[in-house]
């Protein structure tokens, strides 16, 4: 049986480099923020996020896919299906946020707790 399958369709990925935070940890497919000048670190709770930690170098730089759909994990309830407003739940997810930015949200995975949106 055939399935969707989103990954890498129409990703854009763009080099940053690393804030103190995600380069200590080198966390990978988690929310990012940009924290200064071309850089990017970890989002804390409730943070509205620039995109997804794809590759970190331990040279202070790092990959960040900024268009195109990705996974992420979420925490909470089910943010739903649609145009939702979600923001960084500080733990390396995502989750339902009132005043966060909206995003398409195409899949929801609720037995693991992830969903997949077009950023």
């Amino acid at each position: 049986m055939f399935d969707v399958n989103y990954r890498g369709v129409d990703a854009r990925h763009v080099s940053m480099k690393l804030g103190p935070v995600i380069s200590a940890s080198q966390a990978l497919n988690v929310p990012v923020k940009v924290s200064d000048e071309k850089t990017v670190d970890a989002c804390a709770d409730g943070d509205d996020f620039y995109g997804k930690m794809t590759q970190t170098e331990f040279d202070g730089f790092g990959t960040v896919q900024r268009k195109g759909f990705a996974t992420f994990t979420y925490s909470g309830a089910s943010p739903g299906y649609g145009y939702v407003g979600l923001v960084a739940d500080g733990a390396g997810g995502v989750k339902a946020g009132a005043g966060g930015k909206k995003y398409h949200v195409v899949s929801i995975d609720a037995a693991n707790n992830t969903l997949t949106l077009d950023l």
